[in-house]
């Protein structure tokens, strides 16, 4: 029996699991490497989630192929705004910045959820994840479905003005806590630094990364929450 298969069978009566093989490699999340730099948080949960596609051209064994993808969909997202003369930051370049680091196997589908409760559901569904302390950060992290990035303004002790976080599970009630994999903890938040690399990114100076219960988290709502929260998916086309 391979170990997917042992973990599905110990967690049938937490319903975690799916059918679906182990989403996420064990290096991504046992001791991932944060955002390369401080700009790329959106290329970095697209490199993350488009490595939980089974088949993905943008494969993601270990750390470091994972930022390299995040590089190659950071290159395109920056060429393809400049060409089309819009922000960068703007949600309708990601699934074509995708597009173009995958060679057109991969897209993102994006959708704005009206309500945290729905939101909570739809993540919940997506990610086949809805006891997150129950089965605990790294059986969470394994076992995901579907990795959903979302926007947020904080995330445990961290706050930003906008900041694209990996969601891999949600506890479905108000207040209900979120299996995260947060690519920009601030340095003093987490464990710290132990060594220096020659291949150090300069995004390893500011943040540090790691999959986390987090029961304080606030959702950022797009054009005052108009459209709502979002849910961005990467699959194949």
């Amino acid at each position: 029996m391979n170990k997917v298969h042992f973990l599905c069978l110990t967690s049938l009566a937490m319903g975690v699991c799916s059918t679906a093989h182990s989403a996420l490699p064990a290096d991504l999340t046992v001791r991932p490497l944060p955002q390369s730099y401080s700009d790329s948080c959106q290329s970095y949960g697209m490199a993350l989630a488009a490595a939980s596609v089974p088949g993905s051209p943008l494969k993601a064994a270990n750390v470091k192929e994972l930022r390299e993808n995040e590089k190659a969909i950071l290159k395109e997202r920056d060429a393809i705004a400049k060409k089309e003369g819009v922000d960068r930051l703007s949600h309708l370049v990601w699934p074509k910045a995708l597009e173009a680091a995958s060679a057109g196997i991969l897209t993102a589908d994006i959708k704005y959820i009206k309500t945290e409760a729905e939101w909570r559901a739809e993540v919940q569904k997506l990610t086949g994840v809805s006891s997150p302390s129950t089965v605990g950060p790294t059986l969470g992290a394994l076992l995901v479905k579907n990795v959903v990035l979302t926007s947020v303004t904080a995330i445990g002790k961290n706050t930003y003005p906008s900041h694209i976080i990996g969601v891999l599970g949600v506890e479905n009630k108000a207040n209900g806590e979120v299996l995260v994999l947060n690519p920009a903890i601030k340095v003093g938040n987490g464990p710290e630094k132990l060594s220096c690399e020659i291949d150090d990114m300069p995004g390893d100076t500011k943040y540090k990364s790691y999959v986390s219960i987090e029961s304080q988290y606030l959702l950022k709502p797009f054009n005052n929450a108009t459209e709502g929260f979002l849910v961005m998916t990467v699959r194949k086309k």
